[in-house]
């Protein structure tokens, strides 16, 4: 019996209008039975994402979560990462159901416990390395990435004649745990059987510079600056589904709120001093918004300088969205000053995350 997995309508999707660029990320709800309890829940999977590049140790970035969600049983923990046949199944149940696999699923993540499923299975080792891979990405922030990476290696040992991707992920690893000396003897033999200029060579020297200065972080290939990446986590994805499902429309109602009433004080024939003022608050809220818009777009495709510029700029503009609201008379004052500050507020986390 199949995993059974049946796709709902609702279909979430996410777009981002970044310097002429569209990027895109959809996710969706899937209701999900395990194929061993029988249990249904619900699961919010990855329908698509926008990759723009790839770390050293082959984690995509961009708009998009790597690796690629998979879904966890509630009870039981089977984690199912990929279509399992019925004679699967039956060689899985008793393991699934033992003491071990209950202790190991509370405390490893999905990708390693798809390893270790697939390691029961007697899957090909490159595809039990595969999974691995993933679940260093997953560990890259916590104690459970040394022990990873170093079973990924000992993997990486038992194939024969391994790929050189698979010898640079490798030496990628002893480098990311602290072990420079087998990270430089890896890359430095690797070396000699690459073509000089290759994608592959040019990443090489850029693990022997990281090495030589003792850099045991997390890089993108071919980073021109020494700024650490940070990878999107499932917080920061929680970021980007509250910008267009909740900052756009409040930051849009505010700001045809405010305009509407400034229109009805020139119907009026308002003459208050310093009425202009909540014009002049409008064109900075706007222009502060358009900062926000494109500096989430940058934030997903790791544009990191150009991004603290503008969420300086953007910040600076809502402030003076509130300044001006607050010295401002007449229609409309009120809710520009509403407006300002929450423009200000919504600013807040981006400025001294990126600043």
């Amino acid at each position: 019996m199949l995993a059974k997995v049946n796709m709902k309508k609702s279909l979430i999707i996410l777009w981002f209008l970044s310097m002429g660029t569209t990027v895109a990320m959809t996710v969706l709800t899937d209701n999900v039975k395990c194929p061993i309890d029988g249990e249904e829940f619900e699961f919010i999977a990855q329908a698509s994402g926008s990759s723009f590049g790839s770390m050293l140790d082959g984690q995509p970035y961009g708009a998009i979560i790597m690796p690629w969600p998979i879904a966890k049983c509630p009870k039981d923990g089977m984690v199912m990462y990929k279509d399992f046949t019925e004679k699967e199944i039956i060689l899985l149940r008793n393991f699934v159901e033992s003491k071990e696999y209950q202790e190991l699923q509370k405390k490893e993540t999905n990708y390693w416990l798809a390893y270790i499923l697939s390691k029961r299975l007697s899957a090909p080792i490159d595809e039990q390395v595969s999974l691995m891979q993933q679940a260093t990405w997953e560990a890259s922030k916590d104690e459970r990435y040394e022990r990873y990476a170093k079973e990924t290696i000992k993997a990486i040992d038992g194939i024969k004649n391994p790929p050189k991707e698979t010898i640079f992920l490798k030496g990628e690893l002893y480098r990311r745990i602290g072990n420079f000396g087998n990270a430089k003897q890896v890359f430095s033999k690797l070396n000699k059987n690459v073509d000089d200029g290759s994608f592959l060579a040019m990443a090489i020297s850029q693990e022997l510079e990281l090495i030589a200065k003792k850099n045991s972080s997390s890089r993108r290939t071919l980073g021109d600056d020494e700024t650490e990446l940070t990878v999107h986590d499932g917080f920061e994805g929680m970021f980007i589904l509250a910008v267009p499902y909740f900052v756009i429309p409040v930051v849009t109602v505010l700001f045809v709120a405010t305009l509407l009433l400034k229109l009805s004080g020139i119907v009026l024939k308002e003459k208050t001093p310093r009425a202009n003022y909540v014009w002049a608050a409008l064109v900075a809220y706007v222009l502060s918004a358009l900062c926000g818009y494109i500096v989430v777009g940058l934030y997903l495709t790791e544009g990191h300088s150009q991004a603290a510029f503008l969420s300086t700029i953007g910040t600076l503009l809502a402030i003076m969205t509130l300044l001006l609201a607050i010295r401002a008379r007449g229609a409309g004052r009120v809710l520009a000053i509403i407006s300002g500050a929450c423009l200000t507020l919504f600013w807040l986390p981006m400025f001294y995350g990126l600043a």
